[in-house]
Order: C-alpha cells, then structure tokens, then sequence
C-alpha cells in the first residue's frame, strides 16, 4: 500500500513513535455491555512477551454513574477518563462484529487470580 509506504512499521526494538498508527474513536455495541459500573474490554491483542510471560492488553470501562462516584470522591479528574461511543441500533446493512466475538477473556487465570488475592492480603491485610 502506498501510504504505508510512506510510514513503515517499526522495526524491532524501535521506538513505536514510528510508523503509522489510526487511532479511532472507541465505540462497542450497547447490546455486549455488562449490567456492572466496571468491566473491561481488549486493548490489542493477548501473548506472550520476550520471557513468554503471558501478556494481556485491557482498557477498564466505567459506567457515567460510577465515573461521577469518581470525580465527586476527588479520586479521578474528569480529563483523566476517555468517553466511548455507545452504538445501540447500528446503521441498516452494518455488520456488528461484536456478535462474532466470544466475551473478553478473564485478565488473569484462576491460578493467577490466586496468587494475586494471596498477595493483596499480604500487603493491605485484606
């Protein structure tokens, strides 16, 4: 393609600074949304890094009631929170990928999970 030509992927161990990137606006159909003020959606795509660590790529979502709990709290700034498209009806003859898509895996395994809460208690007592 001519304009990729124009800017070349990164090569490895190069800054990601280079290159083209499209940015689009995030939008997810309203259909997939969970009934909860906190959920998460995929932010590129899972795998192992260098060390075959298992790397997972995930965005956290909050519902306009728990981002005004939030601010209100003086926990967040309202600059701090990206605002996303909510698609209810999509355009007539609009394919809606997210019908083709499994749920969003879980972040960590149930082993990893484990780990984790063991660690939480550790260090908040919790």
């Amino acid at each position: 393609m001519p304009l990729l030509e124009l800017f070349p992927p990164p090569r490895p161990r190069e800054s990601t600074l280079s290159g083209l990137t499209v940015v689009t606006v995030p939008r997810y159909w309203a259909r997939v949304f969970p009934d909860a003020d906190f959920a998460y959606v995929p932010w590129g795509e899972d795998g192992p890094n260098r060390e075959g660590k298992p790397m997972r790529f995930r965005q956290l979502v909050v519902s306009r009631r728990a981002r005004q709990a939030l601010i209100d709290a003086g926990l967040l700034a309202p600059k701090a929170l990206l605002a996303v498209r909510s698609i209810v009806d999509p355009e007539a003859g609009v394919e809606v990928l997210d019908e083709h898509h499994d749920p969003v895996p879980p972040m960590y395994t149930p082993d990893e999970l484990v780990v984790l809460r063991l660690e939480e208690r550790r260090l908040f007592g919790a």
